[in-house]
């Protein structure tokens, strides 16, 4: 990878004081107006590397840059309208609706006490839109199904209008259809210039979405770079531990494993 939008160096994090660092020595490039999947076992730092990024941890030791800039010389509202985030598991505000949820979304795009104007709503429902989800506005997000909570996660993020999201395992509570449409969505996102960067453990996932693969394994970087010369039964193999065979089907990798 060349020097991307955020440039990751020797970062070492750790929950216990460098008792057990999640995150080692970790150096990394992330792609402008691409999506690049972080891939590895359950445990290998993937959700801590998302944390670091957007600021809700800081590392104890390294660097990040956003944009050629440190990470830390930002104010915090202009970083929460750069970076978005679908997390892997959200507690839901009780006694809101479906729209009240997305238009959260627009939260850095208000003073204190001030209430959404006319274009914060129209940018909550072309969220709700986007993902399919028009229908259920006025519902309380407590009644949906985990698959639609995932997508009005996505609607509410998409609501903010990032340049770039980080996506925690985004396709992980969706069936077949609303995964299709997130991972279609995850492309259109990249073409119109936003900067994706999801998490997952399968390989399939960033198989079929991914420009470039982020391997980890253990807190380490075990490779990265371009899908295609990344994704192969070597590297995957080093990064979970068991044999994994790449097969190509309609040329494209499908990732075999036991």
């Amino acid at each position: 990878m060349s020097t991307g939008i955020i440039s990751l160096s020797d970062l070492c994090f750790s929950y216990n004081d460098h008792k057990q660092l999640i995150l080692r020595n970790l150096s990394l490039e992330i792609s402008e107006a691409a999506v690049t999947a972080i891939l590895g076992p359950n445990g290998s730092g993937k959700t801590t590397l998302l944390s670091v990024i957007l600021g809700i941890v800081p590392p104890q030791k390294g660097t990040i840059l956003v944009r050629g800039r440190d990470h830390a010389e930002y104010p915090r509202s202009a970083m929460s309208r750069l970076i978005g985030l679908v997390p892997q598991d959200e507690i839901f505000p009780l006694g809101l609706s479906v729209f009240q949820y997305v238009l959260l979304g627009r939260a850095p795009y208000l003073g204190l006490l001030e209430s959404p104007k006319a274009e914060d709503y129209h940018a909550a429902s072309k969220a709700m839109e986007t993902v399919g989800l028009t229908s259920f506005e006025g519902r309380l997000v407590s009644s949906l199904s985990g698959g639609e909570r995932q997508l009005a996660i996505v609607a509410r993020a998409l609501a903010q209008n990032p340049r770039v999201l980080l996506m925690d395992e985004p396709v992980s509570h969706l069936d077949l259809s609303n995964r299709s449409r997130v991972i279609g969505l995850i492309r259109e996102l990249a073409r119109e210039g936003v900067t994706v960067v999801l998490t997952t453990h399968d390989p399939n996932v960033a198989a079929g979405v991914a420009n470039d693969v982020v391997l980890m394994r253990q807190g380490e970087v075990v490779a990265a770079g371009a899908m295609a010369r990344v994704l192969n039964a070597r590297n995957l193999t080093t990064t979970y531990g068991v044999p994994v065979e790449v097969a190509h089907v309609h040329g494209k990798p499908v990732i075999l494993a036991p």
